[in-house]
């Protein structure tokens, strides 16, 4: 029970070998934990004086953010309402038949054939497949493409601006080390 109570609660009381030891597995909290003790070793401060500089250096970090992340949002907006488009423009006989008029130009089957959402989607799906068929097999080439350039130790997008941002806030901040602002930059996340 004594040994429960002594178990350190928080990473400012972790030892620095079980802080570094956790750091190496990518725990972020480790890493703003051992860029803390930096500070404090490299401006005599304590603990709590610490906090405004490691503000100051996490506020650097995420500079910029909202351009460097704006390709995800891009590609986040567009195939959400791509995905939840396609549902209309397959199932809906008022959406069909409006796409039909406007950029297919299809006969259109009788009435009987198009009672219900399924055989709508029979008749859509003869215009539909290809385009959509199509941009499966585009995305799974990207994805094949992007997994060959990370076997030849290439840097897709987010490494390499990961990379540059860690060279950045150790130009920046050149007084703390290297290794540990790097490890702090990387893990820092790209949505704050």
């Amino acid at each position: 029970m004594f040994s429960a109570r002594m178990m350190p609660q928080h990473y400012k009381h972790f030892s620095n070998a079980v802080l570094i030891r956790v750091s190496v597995k990518g725990d972020q909290n480790a890493n703003i934990e051992r860029l803390i003790r930096n500070i404090m070793a490299e401006k005599d401060l304590s603990w709590e004086d610490a906090q405004p500089e490691l503000q100051a250096i996490v506020s650097s970090n995420r500079q910029g953010l909202f351009l460097a992340t704006l390709p995800y949002k891009l590609g986040i907006t567009g195939a959400l309402v791509v995905g939840i488009g396609s549902i209309p423009m397959i199932f809906d006989l008022h959406t069909v038949l409006w796409f039909n008029e406007w950029g297919v130009t299809s006969d259109i089957p009788d009435d009987k054939d198009l009672e219900t959402p399924l055989e709508v989607g029979s008749w859509a799906w003869n215009w539909m497949e290809p385009p959509l068929g199509h941009a499966s097999f585009f995305i799974l080439c990207m994805q094949y493409a992007r997994n060959q350039l990370e076997n030849l130790g290439s840097t897709p997008y987010t490494k390499w601006f990961l990379m540059r941002r860690a060279e950045r806030l150790q130009r920046d901040y050149p007084l703390y080390n290297k290794q540990i602002i790097a490890a702090f930059s990387r893990g820092d996340p790209l949505n704050s």
